[in-house]
């Protein structure tokens, strides 16, 4: 099956044109129609709507002096871009250092906020129109009580940054080397997110089934056994 096309949504505008942008935006999601109607005044001038990585970059790099807003799903994308990934790809590049990046998601835990900003991002977007809307114009989006209590920060109950998991790393680490463990973990992260799932278990299981060898499986179920990192 070939790919879709990358998505770049334009609406003609019919009404009067909303005052300008400050800076332009490019956003990168699963889901553009979730987005399309609350940023559709600025869609083709200030906003630009992807649901693929390398148009979106594309469009990042045609910005004036790198600047602007780039906002993108924690998720994998079709073409295997996520959120992590492009944060790693603009902060590498000195021409993108005025650009703000925040990562989009249904749920986070403190913890794994701390870490994206630490590699270099301003945190997490809900993944949700008027959130994503509010972050555009640059106004503060309040979360109501209800929403504080579905987004975290417990409904992740591990994250990057926790000292459990950064210990599973620590193991995992002997088991797939230094360069085969960040890239396996980051797969695995990005598995919890995207299948909506937060517990201990479904971590240590998706990282065990990335090493190919069933014996170093045993191996690292076993080492973290001994560790006492599980039962």
């Amino acid at each position: 099956m070939s790919k879709a096309p990358a998505l770049q949504v334009v609406r003609s505008l019919r009404t009067s044109s909303p005052a300008a942008l400050s800076r332009p935006v490019v956003v990168v999601t699963t889901e553009p129609v979730l987005f399309e109607p609350a940023l559709a005044p600025y869609l083709g001038r200030e906003v630009f709507l992807f649901d693929q990585g390398e148009p979106a970059l594309d469009q990042l790099a045609k910005l004036a002096y790198g600047a602007g807003l780039f906002l993108a799903d924690f998720r994998a994308l079709p073409d295997r871009w996520t959120g992590q990934k492009f944060l790693k790809y603009i902060r590498d590049r000195r021409e993108f250092d005025a650009v703000e990046v925040w990562l989009m998601a249904d749920q986070w835990q403190q913890p794994q906020e701390q870490w994206i900003v630490k590699c270099g991002g301003q945190g997490f977007v809900k993944r949700q129109a008027d959130a994503v809307q509010a972050r555009v114009l640059g106004e503060s989006h309040q979360r109501t009580a209800d929403e504080r209590d579905r987004a975290g920060p417990d409904s992740i109950v591990t994250a990057a940054g926790d000292p459990w998991m950064e210990a599973v790393n620590q193991v995992f680490k002997r088991f797939a080397g230094a360069l085969g463990a960040r890239l396996l973990t980051m797969q695995s992260l990005e598995a919890m997110e995207s299948r909506g799932q937060g517990d201990r278990h479904f971590y240590v299981s998706d990282l065990s089934s990335r090493l190919m060898n069933p014996g170093r499986q045993s191996e690292f179920l076993l080492a973290l056994k001994q560790a006492g990192l599980i039962e």
